[in-house]
């Protein structure tokens, strides 16, 4: 609304959004090959034509190489990470599940909630040091780990594969894609 006499907030909006943010036609149409809307970038301040906002979650990362080649880098990238990220939380769900259970901890209820289901282990008791004399710096008594890691075997083996995986896939992604990405963003 506007005050007599004062700025036009919604006037003054409409410029901004016309002349500042990117924005596309929106009377393109669909790519008959893919079935796709079609993405054509409008001019600033394009008043013969329709022109809509970038769509904040459907357009493509092809389509990003309109705001310059570094920004299409780092969203494809964005989105390599995110994925590998997201499968090696789901590889290493049965290990937290593992740890979550009695059978590692043996009193999961005890334990602070942003820590249960991590291999973090509380079981210590304080010992007595031989050597400590004249040290100033310990402060604190020392400490022995007394949980049992006898059954450690296969969550072992499991988290290693996971941690192979994922290198692996950092692998192609980095060396491959990335390298095939680049010259497609140089064309």
């Amino acid at each position: 609304t506007r005050k007599e006499g004062g700025p036009d907030l919604d006037l003054a909006w409409a410029h901004y959004e016309h002349m500042t943010l990117a924005r596309i036609y929106s009377d393109e149409g669909v790519d008959e090959a893919t079935g796709k809307p079609k993405f054509v970038r409008a001019p600033f301040g394009e008043k013969e034509r329709p022109t809509e906002l970038y769509p904040l979650w459907s357009t493509p990362t092809k389509q990003l190489a309109d705001f310059g080649v570094s920004v299409r880098m780092y969203f494809s990238t964005l989105l390599t990470l995110s994925s590998f990220l997201f499968i090696a939380g789901i590889l290493n769900l049965p290990l937290i599940t593992f740890f979550m259970t009695d059978d590692y901890t043996g009193h999961v209820g005890g334990y602070p909630l942003p820590v249960q289901g991590s291999s973090v282990c509380f079981d210590t008791v304080e010992v007595e040091c031989v050597d400590c004399e004249g040290h100033p710096s310990l402060s604190l008594p020392p400490m022995k780990n007394e949980c049992d890691f006898e059954g450690f075997y296969w969550p072992g083996l499991l988290s290693w594969g996971a941690s192979l995986l994922l290198l692996a896939q950092f692998g192609v992604a980095f060396f491959y894609l990335q390298r095939k990405a680049e010259i497609v963003f140089d064309e």
